[in-house]
């Protein structure tokens, strides 16, 4: 055997006969393909097909609330943070470093969860805020006057 016929580019062993008739320096390159060529299915598009396929409106917007559970944590946990700041700077008392900590975590863990859960409540509210705005169709519009015509308050 030669290089060439070792050369994994120039052999067509696994190639169907059709695709052999395309390649360029294959052994059936003056032969025609013996498969027919395949033609579209069915008629084709009208142009008014065309056009309305081009023009759908997807109405679906996408909204971007925040997730509740996750601010609630987040404030519960800088509670936790301030508790244990707290608990070690504060000079020694009766009381023991891990008891004032769970006393301070208590109530600063409870506040930090509904300031959590107040930040996203109000995020959540400018969400739906955002989402009105761009489809606003239901408060009126003014009546713009035209060039070189008077301001509705002027016409009265």
């Amino acid at each position: 055997m030669s290089a060439a016929d070792q050369d994994p580019r120039t052999t067509t062993h696994g190639v169907p006969p059709e695709a052999r008739a395309a390649l360029p320096d294959g052994p059936d390159a003056g032969s025609e393909p013996s498969a027919p060529t395949a033609q579209p299915a069915g008629p084709p598009a009208t142009a008014a097909e065309v056009d309305a396929s081009e023009y759908r409106v997807d109405p679906a917007t996408v909204r971007h609330a925040p997730r509740f559970g996750r601010f609630i944590l987040l404030g519960v946990v800088l509670g936790a943070l301030l508790s244990l700041a707290l608990a070690l700077l504060t000079p020694p008392s009766d009381l023991a470093r891990s008891d004032l900590f769970w006393l301070l975590f208590i109530g600063l863990g409870v506040t930090g969860g509904l300031a959590g859960l107040g930040v996203a409540i109000v995020l959540d509210r400018r969400s739906w805020r955002r989402r009105a705005a761009p489809g606003a169709l239901d408060t009126p519009t003014r009546d713009v006057p035209a060039a070189g015509e008077a301001p509705p308050a002027a016409r009265s």
